[in-house]
């Protein structure tokens, strides 16, 4: 009796077990993102954005993509999910900059959010013709085009170098940068190459980790392939857009710069175009600032001096709002996202002196309408408490007059 209620209770435990398993491996659902670098030839079927996609209709899209028998890449996280995707700072960037300009440019782009099990659709239907995959797996200081063999036409690249010290935010970002160079690499040797960015299981995102998020958003690494961010060994600056306009003539995109100097940050641009940003410890100390800017331009200088850039130290300067440098006969329009730091430790910002301070004019406009309504509901209370009641007609040693219900 006690071995069969022994057995029971094994029975039911092992049930139990499976029922878990199960529900959580038919709840596995992760996005999948592919691009191609040629022209589909024929329409595929539209999916919905919001469904899940089964396994078996997965199976579908993809065979439909393989009929041209592209090169396939497969980029594969650890754990990946949609709110990955959707999250954006407070300058409007997401963690995959690099992608947002594939998917502008790319075609056959397909974005599914909810996906069973994709990984297992690419190993069951491929490789073919005897091809075997072509094992990539990144390490921290990436991959050089030789360690690629380009030969190959089926390529697993393994996003899976997470470290203990490395924020997800910065994560996806280096592998954003890791995932644009790989694909230009396989684009530039084969005419067909299908990209595909997806993972082995869902990630979630619980409170503490979205506040952790905006928490650090303007202490950040300046990402791996970032052409906005330009840095020495002391220096760090995150310029999203620059627009320089000299003597009043054609305004000039400043893009594509190299660093140089150690002390100063000197950034050298196409069309012989240079600037320079000089720094300085202000007589208050414990702060530093931004001394000139000085911009040449075929051997013509100019100098900005007047420039109200200025943080604490072991802070950045950080400005939403963009920022206008105006000099004799020359502008520089820095948009929004502007952040500079000199004697930074490494590559990452420090926490952000923000150029909005805490009373602009929205608030001051909110402050004085708060006044104004006040003063008038103060007005109108001590009016209605000053009216008196018109008692003049008693006669207070008379008798109370008193009027009835029934009158």
């Amino acid at each position: 009796m006690a071995e069969s209620g022994y057995c029971l209770s094994a029975l039911l435990s092992i049930c139990f077990l499976m029922n878990i398993i199960c529900s959580a491996y038919s709840t596995e659902f992760v996005p999948v993102f592919m691009w191609e670098s040629l022209s589909k030839s024929h329409p595929i079927k539209e999916v919905p954005a919001l469904a899940t996609v089964s396994a078996d209709d997965f199976k579908h899209i993809l065979m439909e993509k393989l009929e041209r028998k592209p090169v396939v890449v497969i980029f594969a996280e650890e754990n990946l999910s949609v709110e990955d995707f959707t999250w954006q700072n407070e300058a409007g960037q997401s963690a995959f900059p690099n992608l947002e300009n594939i998917s502008a440019v790319a075609d056959g782009l397909t974005y599914l959010p909810f996906v069973h099990a994709p990984l297992r659709a690419f190993h069951h239907h491929l490789p073919l013709h005897q091809q075997d995959w072509h094992h990539l797996k990144l390490g921290r200081s990436g991959f050089s085009k030789d360690a690629v063999a380009l030969n190959e036409t089926l390529f697993f690249v393994h996003l899976d170098d997470a470290t203990g010290d490395e924020d997800r935010l910065d994560l996806l970002k280096r592998h954003d940068a890791v995932i644009s160079q790989m694909f230009s690499m396989l684009a530039e040797h084969h005419r067909d190459v299908l990209a595909v960015y997806t993972a082995h299981h869902s990630s979630w995102s619980d409170d503490e980790t979205l506040t952790r998020r905006v928490r650090n958003l303007l202490a950040t690494d300046l990402a791996l392939g970032d052409r906005s961010g330009y840095g020495n060994n002391d220096t760090l600056l995150y310029a999203p857009t620059m627009i320089l306009t000299v003597e009043q003539e054609e305004s000039i995109t400043l893009a594509n710069g190299t660093v140089e100097g150690n002390e100063d940050l000197v950034i050298s641009f196409p069309d012989n175009i240079t600037v320079t940003f000089s720094f300085e410890n202000t007589d208050s100390p414990g702060y530093w600032s931004l001394r000139s800017v000085i911009v040449t331009v075929d051997d013509k200088t100019y100098a900005i001096d007047d420039v109200k850039v200025g943080a604490p130290l072991e802070f950045s300067y950080h400005c939403s709002q963009g920022v206008i440098l105006d000099g004799r006969n020359m502008t520089l329009n820095i948009n929004s996202g502007f952040q500079i730091q000199p004697y930074a430790d490494g590559r990452r910002f420090g926490a952000a002196y923000d150029c909005v301070y805490f009373f602009t004019v929205p608030i001051w406009s909110g402050i004085f309408v708060c006044v104004i309504f006040s003063i008038i509901m103060i007005f109108g209370l001590g009016m209605i408490m000053d009216i008196k009641s018109m008692d003049s007609f008693d006669d207070p040693k008379g008798k109370t007059i008193t009027i009835t219900a029934s009158e």
